[in-house]
């Protein structure tokens, strides 16, 4: 059955590996609390876990990230420019470009003619935030709608941002 929110998604996924919200928890280094949130809310998913958990959840469920992000990341959560979250570059990314991504982010900005307060502003977030986005690998500890707001914003793929190393 088709779910309609990615808590059902991923408590559908969680129930056919037999595991319980505690050992799902447990495995991705969450409080039990805080997972039960995830399943039952799709903004505790893409605002407010980081991508990095949210990656180790998926794995642990046997979950595609990417198609997940791209099914259920809605408007009510992220506006999107075309309505729909497209992500064209799903295939795995090197270290280099893995651990890369925050100068991709970097060199994109400038390339735009962008100062970090403008993508700041069109980003909705502070200035601190673009910081640790370009200054250090940090993209796997923010949340997955800041990532995403960063690539469309920036007119990248947001594939390239959420990759997985190969």
């Amino acid at each position: 059955t088709h779910a309609r929110h990615i808590g059902e998604a991923l408590r559908n996924a969680r129930k056919k590996l037999e595991l319980t919200e505690e050992a799902c928890a447990r495995a991705c280094g969450l409080s039990d609390s805080c997972y039960a949130d995830v399943e039952l809310d799709d903004a505790e998913f893409f605002m407010n876990i980081s991508l990095g958990t949210a990656r180790r959840i998926c794995r642990l469920l046997h979950l595609d990230l990417m198609a997940l992000t791209s099914q259920y990341l809605g408007s009510d959560i992220l506006p999107m420019p075309h309505g729909e979250l497209s992500i064209a570059d799903r295939s795995p990314a090197t270290d280099a470009q893995f651990y890369g991504r925050h100068q991709l982010i970097l060199d994109t900005r400038l390339a735009r003619g962008m100062t970090d307060e403008e993508l700041a502003d069109a980003i909705g977030f502070e200035v601190i935030t673009v910081r640790e986005l370009e200054q250090h690998p940090t993209v796997e500890t923010l949340p997955i709608n800041v990532v995403v707001t960063t690539a469309i914003v920036l007119d990248l793929d947001p594939g390239q941002l959420l990759c997985d190393r190969a």
